[in-house]
């Protein structure tokens, strides 16, 4: 026989009895604590003591873009927080160090509020929520900050399918790697070793369709270590509206000039500047189909960056491709 209540209220959605090892419950609400009592009926009289179990379904997918800079409770309760007996814990807190933006983010600590890790305890730690994405192109938007330790102590994000279980104590993510089936959107190595706020904006390809959890973990070794640890901010996954240009490549330099090849399967309308490491030395907006630009005016033997987006329509462009050059000496 069993009992299902939603936990908060104590309220009975389901009665029944089964004669079997497993019973099936449909129709509960997504992301939702219920608590089930079941007991063993051993004849019409005689009955076991009734045992509990409480669980929480799997919250409903948020729809795109996503937004979260964990200031909203009921966004918050859809995170669920994997620290087991791990030292170093991941929390939604408000230590202001911790936090970019409003009172809330998502960082590293050792005792559940404060921001700071003990750098001799081993820890995996991680959070996740899960999302529901299409096969296609995709922009993950955040803010992180940690000084951690090189290849030791970090923080990632990546996508993993729900199918994979997510455990304290054991990694997924290495500092450059990630599983077979899963997606690394935080531009696939770890992230540290830095104490102030950076803020990524990272491109990434869903190749199947289906339920992935957004996995924040963090990782530290026993052994040394800086702070702060990890802490991220004002995550954002949305779909890439606007693609950037295949490629680029530089096709010949001199002296006062440079030629760019610029690859791309349609005609596109790109803006492109150029610049070296005191200002911004020209700009400019064409449509282009696999096309070479030439620019001029350049000084001899000076370093520049050449970037480069599609402009798809007003206010919606692609992100930056670059590619660094140096000119030759002054021709004699």
């Amino acid at each position: 026989e069993y009992r299902l209540k939603v936990a908060s209220s104590q309220e009975e959605v389901m009665v029944g009895t089964v004669d079997a090892m497993r019973v099936e419950l449909s129709g509960l609400t997504a992301g939702t604590n219920y608590l089930l009592s079941v007991r063993t009926m051993c004849n019409d009289i005689l009955y076991s003591d009734w045992v509990d179990f409480a669980f929480r379904t799997v919250p409903a997918p948020p729809a795109l873009p996503y937004v979260v800079g964990f200031e909203d409770e009921a966004e918050n309760e859809n995170w669920t927080l994997v620290n087991g007996d791990q030292m170093n814990k991941l929390v939604i807190g408000s230590d202001e160090e911790a936090v970019l933006s409003g009172n809330k983010s998502l960082y590293v600590s050792h005792d559940g509020s404060d921001y700071f890790y003990y750098f001799n305890y081993a820890s995996d730690v991680h959070a996740y929520r899960p999302i529901y994405l299409e096969a296609g192109e995709y922009l993950s938007e955040f803010s992180w900050k940690c000084a951690g330790e090189d290849t030791r102590d970090y923080g990632r994000l990546y996508l993993v399918p729900v199918v994979r279980d997510i455990r304290a104590g054991e990694y997924i993510a290495t500092q450059a790697y990630v599983p077979e089936g899963c997606i690394a959107i935080d531009g696939g190595s770890h992230l540290n070793e830095s104490a102030d706020w950076v803020r990524e904006v990272v491109e990434f390809s869903v190749k199947e369709a289906q339920f992935y959890n957004l996995v924040v973990s963090w990782h530290n070794n026993n052994s040394g270590g800086a702070t702060p640890p990890f802490a991220i901010d004002d995550i954002v996954i949305r779909e890439a509206t606007c693609l950037p240009v295949d490629s680029l490549h530089i096709v010949a330099v001199d002296d006062r000039s440079v030629v760019v090849g610029v690859k791309n399967e349609e005609t596109i309308n790109v803006e492109w500047e150029i610049k070296n490491d005191k200002s911004e030395v020209l700009n400019s907006q064409l449509s282009i189909l696999n096309s070479q630009l030439s620019i001029d005016g350049l000084a001899p033997e000076a370093e520049y960056e050449f970037r480069v987006r599609v402009v798809c329509e007003e206010g919606d462009t692609s992100q930056w491709r670059s590619i660094t050059f140096k000119t030759e000496k002054r021709a004699v």
